[in-house]
């Protein structure tokens, strides 16, 4: 790759955060496709981890000398600050999220050493690594990490480290009401998305924050990828997003090449005709690929009508309907022969 440059791209709104926040996110383990078409989990900002036998344990280790975009060092400091002063405190969340418990326990925190933590479950959880590859531990806020937040950061507005009086005075600086607000998923303190001062792990960082006409990213000078030659990641100096009041100015900017590389917005299959009507003057093209999502007929088994919920639970009648129906002719006319007719599975 090439380093510098500017990757530019659109939003509607201060509410238009997960555009952005999606290429953000940093997880503890990632989905890595294989050569074989398959996909595995692998180490991202720890360089190893390992479930115990009974899959109640996970063993992590953090990349040693992986820094915040401020170069401050991470180490299991910013995991027990996490663990400690927001998800086990419940002025900040009273219930955690389901997938972080078994049978309704949370889950528990070791911390081993300056590098090396312990995630305990009270009963066997062998799909915990699969899961922390999708979601994030990061809330209050938009931080998308997994039990990480920058300690060095935010205990400087946290009331476990720093007086009442003081939160006021800081909470009324930010023109919020209370210290809470500042911990808001939408507020000026912990959001990535508004907040340039946040440190965080991810590839960039936000300049310009919303709301304005234009939303700029950094790239993280301490990112800790790096390419197949050692390169340290991203190449893209910048990403901008333009503020777009309707799908018509977005459409337009398109055919004018003014999108680098988006799908969010603009990814409806009543835009295809023009937008591959104007690839050449552009200078785009246009992918298609499989998407995640399944269009089908679900019949409810637990009608109240008796003579519907007996029809529905007989399997003749829902593997007849599935026969009879005419995929074919559905694609055809509702996506212009751009979807692939297929029997709807796990």
């Amino acid at each position: 790759g090439q380093y510098g440059g500017t990757w530019r791209r659109a939003y509607n709104g201060i509410s238009d955060r997960w555009g952005s926040t999606k290429l953000m996110e940093e997880r503890i383990v990632e989905y890595m496709p294989t050569a074989d078409g398959n996909i595995t989990i692998v180490p991202n900002w720890v360089d190893e981890y390992e479930m115990s036998p009974d899959a109640r344990e996970f063993s992590f280790h953090i990349r040693e000398g992986l820094r915040w975009s401020d170069g401050e060092l991470v180490t299991t400091e910013d995991v027990k600050f996490w663990y400690d002063d927001v998800f086990n405190n419940t002025l900040f969340r009273e219930e955690p999220h389901q997938f972080l418990t078994t049978n309704g326990v949370p889950l528990e925190i070791e911390i081993v050493d300056d590098y090396s933590f312990v995630v305990k479950f009270q009963d066997p959880y062998p799909l915990f690594p699969f899961i922390m590859a999708k979601e994030g531990t990061g809330s209050p806020g938009l931080t998308r990490d997994n039990f990480l937040l920058p300690a060095h950061y935010l205990k400087n507005y946290h009331p476990n480290y720093v007086a009442e009086d003081k939160l006021a005075e800081i909470a009324a600086e930010y023109g919020v009401d209370t210290w809470k607000d500042l911990w808001d998923s939408k507020g000026p303190i912990q959001s990535w998305w508004l907040n340039p001062d946040l440190p965080v792990i991810s590839a960039w960082k936000i300049e310009q924050p919303a709301p304005g006409e234009r939303t700029v990213m950094v790239r993280n000078p301490y990112y800790h990828q790096v390419d197949a030659e050692g390169n340290q990641l991203p190449y893209i100096d910048y990403i901008t997003h333009d503020l777009f009041e309707d799908l018509e100015t977005l459409n337009l900017w398109v055919v004018q090449g003014q999108i680098d590389m988006q799908s969010r917005h603009i990814d409806s299959l009543g835009n295809y005709t023009l937008f591959k009507e104007n690839e050449a003057n552009g200078d785009y093209h246009m992918v298609t690929w499989r998407n995640a999502s399944t269009n089908a007929l679900y019949p409810n088994l637990n009608v109240p009508d008796p003579v519907l919920a007996e029809l529905f639970n007989d399997a003749n009648f829902r593997q007849a309907l599935s026969v009879a129906i005419n995929r074919e002719e559905i694609v055809d006319i509702i996506t212009n022969g751009l979807s692939e007719p297929r029997q709807a599975s796990p």
